[in-house]
């Protein structure tokens, strides 16, 4: 690949990118696992101890346990589906452009609209981009279906494998220069 050469390929997420990010990177962290063992030694306290408390009691532990366990994935599938729909932020199709001097990113739709003249200020289409040069990336993390471009510790571009598509080893490769 030259390295003037630029990739571009246009992403649009889905709630299933989202979850699998949002669960790539909260579980990397404590928090998520102390939920969860609490969870489960709270129900199996209670199924130990079930013959000393009244079934509703009993019951009412082994919900909380599993509210507990369950708490993390339930809060990021709901929010995914917000946040990759057509309302949320992460709703639109995004074009990214990599070249020798960073990522450019832009949302497909509007970016055709001011190419056509339609409704967007087509003088003002830089306005509609956001650069990130190389030396702006915090970190980049590859997981079995996606590289997560952090820009800072909790914020991350989405890039999903699937939708990469022939680029991913331009992609790759433009990475390990930054």
């Amino acid at each position: 690949m030259d390295s003037n050469e630029k990739i571009s390929f246009d992403v649009k997420l889905s709630p299933k990118d989202v979850f699998k990010f949002n669960m790539y990177h909260n579980y990397r962290r404590v928090q998520p696992y102390i939920y969860l063992v609490l969870g489960v030694a709270v129900m199996v306290i209670a199924i130990i101890n079930a013959g000393k408390f009244d079934t509703t009691s009993t019951l009412l532990y082994i919900l909380l346990g599993f509210m507990l366990a369950a708490y993390n994935p339930v809060s990021f599938f709901v929010t995914s589906k917000f946040q990759a729909s057509e309302a949320g932020p992460l709703g639109k199709s995004m074009r990214y452009v990599f070249d020798d001097m960073g990522i450019t990113v832009s949302f497909t739709d509007d970016e055709e609209k001011a190419t056509a003249g339609e409704g967007v200020d087509s003088g003002n289409i830089d306005s509609l981009r956001s650069k990130i040069s190389y030396n702006e990336i915090y970190k980049v993390k590859e997981s079995g279906s996606a590289i997560y471009i952090y820009t800072s510790n909790r914020n991350a571009s989405i890039l999903p494998k699937d939708k990469i598509g022939s680029n991913l080893d331009a992609v790759r490769e433009r990475l390990k220069l930054k």
